[in-house]
């Protein structure tokens, strides 16, 4: 493998991916991505393609395909997410989000470039970054899959090796060979070289025979010029007879509608003259009796309505009346709370008493026995002398004070260890009370399905609202469809103008050719009519694409909403599936699911107080224990010290101590006697005075106590106040609706005198005083519409019987006239007899006329013959030009082939005959081209030269690859060097040629290249986490705040390492780390290739400035330099739940550990990420044991659970969202 150029510049290396949301990923980090090569491996929907679609996502954008597929994220949030890379200029962030509102189907989303400051570069500046290599660019250079590989596998022998021949010709957004091609059948079809026809040969003949036909029609053209001229002055004369037929036959329709409607008319004057004899009175609508009628129920209604709520009124003031108030209990209810909560103090006090009680009951016992062994009462307890001498006593006073001290530790270190008991226990009690509620055993598990069932529900509601706007949408897609298929073609104003345009077409073409005005223009005349017809077709044709194209658009739209309308109802019922059945709305469900987790959120600290209280206890257990082993080490130095002194071993220091001085023993139980008396005596008037104080409260609130016991006394206070609250309430709503019922109350009066006054607007309207004379006129008013009905019917009968024949005023005036009508009506008959015939002789004569010109007319092929003798010329013209345009282009890209496959090409051929030798261990040694030829050879390990179509299916995928690889240092050689990412190529290899792989694309990544290769094979994980590649593992669960560490690299004996082929120069043992480089020696870093090619000179132009990545140490060697480091551990990254874990199995000792640690801290931040903590070590008191299994299960797994460092624990962003 050729080694890179130590000046060239360096590329953009990926440091560190997080996605928000995308897919099945969310809040998901990968951090300290190395500069070389880096393997993700993961179980089938492990997400691994989602992982890479992610990355070009934020590259190039949501392309609709990707949007369609991944968005929205499965389990919700923001979609989008960052990268992280790093290049000469600096470390940058590429940030990419989706938009909130959708701005149409190829928005690319919103994508900043910020810089190691934090300020946002112009996007002039990502594109510089990525060296101008688009997508396409991307794809088809810098990502190979297996999808490729397969296609490649379907190929036939000839179209495989076809296929291998364009990578080396160069292959970015097209292949140059493949338009070549295309060129070269396009200028066939023209213009053929064999005997098969060409469009431009055909298009000639066609001419021709057009031609020929239009000069025979022009011909009859002219005599029909001269039969229309005749035809014209027959249509004068047949125009005048018409007239005078008409008026004749006129006057006969107006006779005889005269003589139809003359009873109707008499009888339509005489109602007139009936109308006319009528008395006149104010004018009355026909409406107004109806109109009155109205008004009169409307008052009446009312009238009962307010009467109905005057009742209702009555009954809401009785109600309230009956409801118990007491004013007092509800101004102190303030002062009742706060007595109800001494509740705990009362209990206190209580106890405290009992205790007393039984300290006094021990001590007056202990009196009577001392008494009693001392022969005394206790009422005639006096000082005596002690028995032992002074010496003996000082000799026992130090033993018998360590035996005491002893004793009083060992009984203070009972209590403490019975009341942290105690304690214990109430907390478990009440925490078990609180989670046998909910039906979960665990605080943590209860947290978490509480969470998951808010989680779903809000889910539910968002699937719902986005299911609402696409059937909504859905609605007007089908109205615009409906609307596109009922609008005409063409409007009605657009019609009349292309009816213009193509009749002004035809007239001026008939004018031109049959008439003599045009003189000498009558051929540009006939062709510009001819054009104004070929452009009014055109228009109208032009206007069925428009319109079909919205009508299909509009259609696929629907049938898209309908698709996301199905998916969207499938996911609603799918969660309605899963989440429990439950009456009333969704909303007042999900308020109810986040009570509950804020309720069970609460009791955390509650748990809290438990794990303390537990280990109070144990602490507890151990001082017990220490105490009653000193207590037990007392007593033997006592016996000791009475072995010496020759007195009996059975002797406590008490019976001593009564010997020598029993009576001060007495007096000192007197007064602790008594002091224990005093003391009770204070807690009870305490209590006494706190029952005293909440029975006053309730007498002064008018309650009689139901009990003394001031407890019950308390709870009787609550249910008071409790039952006050709903009495307040009621009354609060009884008073509300006596107000809505006056309310509507008055506003029924004020309908009623608005009533009353448009009742009497209308008698003053009338000119009336009351309802008798409004209703008289209203008769009289009836009549005379009931006439002149009849009047206006007659009309109607008399003009519908007369129709459309003549006008009511002809027909009227004859009527008027009172003559015979039969005969006049004879009279006309015999004129339009006369006139018929001689109209019958001219129509004759027509006909004639219009036969002759109706067989010459008949053939309408002129006007077509000549547009499509324009149409041939035209495309005849247009395909010389497409042919020289053709030509052109093909001998540039003839001349740019041949500069790129002699200048360009052998240096890919020899760098990918190297890859193909190291990935066929030394099988094939070279690939190359014949000179002249559009082919590949590969030559054997003998130098035997073969044809592509020879090699086996694998071998061929290794010269894909190679080919490949060798594309992508050529691009990285001009300035364009970004990751390259590989999807299971290696599938396909078996395990020698998998291993010789490994080594190729190590090293290859070690030449300065950033690799990604995503599997799902566990055997190619190994082979490259042997090889000392670093490996990911993509877990298949995916919860929030998930962090990908990396698989540790095995050590590895050195005879084990891989080595690479001999043929392949290695990788430099040692590369400097990667440092900010000074500007001033940037321009010089590295001389880019020259070289003619047009395509590729945009590498260098558009990158004035360095965008390429440092250069990593090698793995071996970062390895070696980790491996001695005391603090390493099996799987990174490691966090306090790791951490955690390890102690269940060392007895906590860790854990005490941990704590100090936590200490040393930052104190403020401490208090700020205490609940994070926290929730952390509540998760972790259910992991399970870990140190039994093996190594490689316990990193995949701590991989999988991901985790967080003390050095992200000041990092927010780093942090778990574990609830």
């Amino acid at each position: 493998m050729p080694e890179p150029c130590q000046g060239r510049r360096p590329g953009v290396r990926i440091t560190d991916v997080h996605v928000d949301g995308f897919g099945v990923w969310s809040d998901l980090g990968i951090q300290e991505l190395p500069a070389a090569m880096t393997v993700f491996h993961g179980p089938n929907e492990a997400g691994k393609t989602t992982l890479m679609q992610f990355i070009r996502t934020v590259l190039y954008g949501f392309s609709p395909e990707r949007r369609e597929r991944y968005l929205p994220p499965v389990q919700g949030g923001v979609a989008g997410g960052s990268l992280g890379v790093v290049t000469l200029g600096g470390r940058f962030r590429i940030q990419r989000r989706a938009p909130e509102i959708e701005r149409g189907e190829h928005d690319a989303g919103d994508g900043q470039l910020i810089a190691a400051d934090g300020s946002v570069q112009r996007g002039a500046v990502l594109e510089n970054l990525l060296a101008s290599v688009d997508e396409s660019v991307f794809t088809n250079v810098f990502a190979i899959g297996l999808r490729e590989l397969q296609e490649l596998a379907t190929l036939n022998d000839t179209e495989a090796a076809q296929q291998l021949y364009k990578l080396t010709s160069g292959m970015d957004r097209v292949s140059l060979v493949d338009v070549m091609f295309s060129l070269e059948k396009a200028r066939s079809r023209i213009v053929g070289r064999d005997a098969k026809p060409a469009l431009l040969d055909g298009l000639l003949a066609e001419r021709d025979r057009l031609a020929a036909q239009v000069e025979s029609l022009l011909q009859q053209g002219r005599r029909w010029a001269r039969l229309a001229s005749e035809r014209r002055e027959l249509d004068e004369s047949a125009q005048k007879l018409e007239g005078a037929i008409w008026a004749a036959e006129h006057q006969g329709r107006v006779i005889e509608a005269a003589n139809q409607v003359r009873e109707r008319w008499l009888r339509m004057r005489a109602v007139e003259r009936e109308i006319a004899s009528l008395p006149e009175s104010p004018e009355v609508s026909a409406d107004a009796l109806r109109r009155l009628d109205r008004l009169q129920e409307k008052i009446a209604e009312r009238n009962k309505q307010i009467e109905a709520m005057r009742d209702a009124r009555g009954a809401l003031r009785d109600e309230d009346r009956a409801i118990p108030w007491n004013e007092t209990l509800w101004e102190n209810r303030s002062r009742l709370a706060a007595l109800t909560e001494h509740a705990a103090w009362i209990d206190s006090l209580r106890k405290h008493a009992e205790q007393l009680h039984a300290e006094i009951d021990r001590l007056s016992g202990e009196l009577k026995q001392t008494c009693q062994e001392l022969g005394l009462t206790p009422n005639n307890v006096t000082p005596q002398s002690t028995r032992l001498d002074h010496r003996t006593m000082s000799a026992l006073r130090g033993p018998a004070r360590a035996a005491r001290e002893a004793g009083r530790r060992a009984k203070q270190a009972r209590t403490d260890r019975d009341n942290a008991a105690r304690h214990a226990e109430e907390i478990a009690t009440r925490l078990e009370f609180e989670l046998a509620e909910r039906g979960h055993p665990q605080l943590t598990g209860a947290i978490e399905r509480s969470g998951e069932l808010a989680d779903r529900m809000r889910r539910r509601i968002q699937i719902e609202e986005r299911l609402d706007k696409l059937i909504r949408h859905k609605k007007e897609l089908d109205e615009d469809c409906l609307s596109l298929m009922q609008t005409p073609i063409m409007p009605l104003r657009q019609m009349i103008a292309w009816g213009s345009i193509v009749a002004f077409g035809v007239m001026l073409m008939m004018v031109s050719l049959f008439s003599d005005m045009v003189g000498e223009n009558r051929i540009p005349i006939v062709f510009f009519g001819m054009m104004c017809t070929g452009g009014g077709f055109l228009l109208k044709h032009a206007y069925q694409q428009i319109s079909g194209q919205e009508l299909d658009e509009c259609q696929r739209q629907l049938a898209l909403t309908r698709k996301h309308v199905q998916q969207a109802t499938a996911e609603r019922d799918e969660l309605d599936a899963a989440l429990p059945q439950g009456s009333g709305p969704i909303e007042n469900r999900l308020k109810k699911a986040e009570e509950d987790v804020r309720k069970l959120e609460q009791l955390a600290p509650l748990e809290q107080e438990h794990a303390v209280a537990q280990q109070r206890l144990e602490e507890s257990d151990k001082r017990l224990a220490q105490t009653l082993a000193a207590q037990k080490d007392a007593r033997q130095r006592w016996r000791s010290a009475l072995k010496k002194l020759s007195l009996a071993d059975d002797l406590t220091p008490e019976k001593v101590k009564h010997l020598a001085d029993g009576h001060e023993r007495l007096a000192a139980i007197q007064r602790q006697l008594h002091a224990k008396r005093k003391e009770k005596e204070e807690r009870e008037r305490d209590l006494h005075g706190l029952a005293q104080r909440i029975g006053d409260a309730l007498r002064e609130c008018g309650l009689t106590p139901e009990s003394d016991d001031p407890r019950r006394q308390i709870r009787q206070m609550t249910d008071s106040v409790a039952e006050q609250q709903k009495h307040r309430d009621r009354r609060a709503s009884l008073r509300n609706q006596d107000r809505t019922l006056r309310r509507k109350s008055e506003r029924c009066a004020r309908n009623v005198e608005k009533t009353a006054l448009l009742r009497q607007a209308m008698f003053s309207r009338a000119g009336v005083e009351n309802e008798v004379e409004f209703r008289r006129i209203g008769e009289f008013q009836d009549r005379g519409r009931r006439l002149d009905a009849e009047r206006v019917d007659l009309d109607q009968q008399i003009r519908l019987a007369i129709g459309m024949h003549c006008q009511w005023e002809e027909v009227d005036g004859e009527l008027a006239r009172n003559v015979d009508l039969r005969q006049l009506w004879r009279e006309a008959a015999d004129r339009q007899g006369e006139l018929h015939a001689e109209r019958d002789r001219l129509n004759q004569k027509r006909g004639e006329n219009q036969q002759e010109m109706k067989s010459l007319l008949a053939d309408r092929r002129l006007e077509q013959i000549q547009l499509e003798l324009a149409s041939v010329d035209e495309r005849i013209a247009r395909a010389k030009r497409d042919w020289r345009r053709l030509a052109v282009t093909g001998l540039v890209l003839e001349r740019i082939r041949k500069v790129y496959e002699s200048e360009r090409q052998p240096e890919t051929l020899n760098e990918a005959s190297r890859f193909l030798a190291a990935f066929t261990e030394d099988r094939y040694r070279r690939i190359w081209t014949p000179l002249g030829k559009n082919a590949l050879r590969v030559d054997d390990d003998q130098g035997r030269p073969l044809r592509v179509e020879l090699l086996s299916q694998g071998t061929r995928e290794a010269v894909f690859l190679s080919l490949r690889l060798a594309l992508v240092a050529a691009y990285a050689r001009r300035g364009a060097d970004l990751p390259l990412v590989l999807d299971d190529v290696l599938v396909n290899l078996d395990s020698r040629r998998a291993a010789a792989a490994v080594r190729v694309l190590r090293e290859f990544a070690d030449g300065g290249h950033q690799v990604l290769l995503f599997t799902c094979h566990e055997h190619i994980a190994d082979l490259f986490q042997a090889a000392g590649v670093e490996t990911r593992e993509l877990p298949i669960e995916k919860t929030r705040g998930l962090r990908i560490a990396a698989r540790p690299v095995p050590e590895a004996d050195p005879a084990e390492r891989p080595r690479s082929h001999d043929s392949i120069p290695a990788a430099p043992e040692t590369r400097e780390a990667y440092e900010e480089p000074d500007d001033r020696d940037a321009p010089d870093a590295c001389a880019l290739a020259d070289g003619p090619i047009i395509e590729e000179d945009w590498a260098e132009s558009s990158t004035g400035t360095p965008t390429t990545a440092a250069i990593h140490a090698s793995t071996d060697r970062a390895a070696e330099d980790a491996a001695p480091d005391p603090d390493a551990v099996d799987c990174v990254p490691v966090d306090s739940t790791n951490a955690e874990a390890d102690t269940l199995d060392t007895g906590g000792v860790e854990e005490a550990n941990e704590s100090e640690a936590w200490e040393t801290e930052d104190p403020i931040e401490d208090r700020r990420d205490a609940s994070v903590r926290d929730r952390s070590r509540q998760d972790t008191a259910t992991l399970p044991r870990r140190a039994a299994r093996p190594r490689r299960v316990r990193r995949r797994e701590s991989a999988k659970s991901g985790g967080w460092t003390k050095k992200d624990k000041r990092n927010p962003a780093t942090w778990w969202d574990r609830d």
